[in-house]
């Protein structure tokens, strides 16, 4: 399918575009009709009081750690996406929301059990450093004697 590229009036003929521009022009209809379906079908899903944000307030709550930063981000990433899901229902009921939100919400699932298990490895190793460090005797202060 052979796609109409759109130009800007001021652009240079199509033969002196550059190889990035011309692609990019050959996606902006389909874009712009896709863009245009998703509005009638999904409602408006991107406005503040239409906002779903059940799962990413989950995560958002989770304690986080600098060496689960991506473990973290992908679980909101996951989030983003059941929350999105669910905020299509404003458009009117799809199967497709019902069997996606169930695909993501497994994957939600796993995602949190695999960060919690490693979060809870990490806490473990820390409290065990932390009460080998106190329990090690301290040498006496030499400056203390003087």
């Amino acid at each position: 399918m052979e796609a109409t590229v759109i130009r800007h009036p001021s652009a240079p003929p199509e033969t002196e575009q550059h190889t990035f521009t011309k692609a990019v022009l050959s996606y902006l209809p389909e874009a712009l009709s896709i863009a245009t379906d998703r509005g009638g079908a999904y409602g408006d899903t991107w406005a503040l009081e239409n906002r779903i944000n059940t799962f990413k307030r989950i995560v958002f709550r989770l304690p986080q750690h600098p060496l689960l930063y991506g473990e973290f981000m992908r679980l909101v990433d996951c989030a983003g996406l059941i929350d999105t899901k669910h905020s299509r229902y404003l458009g009117g009921f799809k199967r497709d929301h019902v069997l996606d939100g169930i695909n993501y919400e497994a994957m939600f699932g796993h995602l949190m059990e695999d960060y919690q298990e490693k979060l809870n490895k990490i806490t473990a190793m820390l409290a065990a450093a932390k009460a080998a460090a106190d329990a090690t005797p301290q040498s006496p202060d030499p400056t203390e004697a003087i």
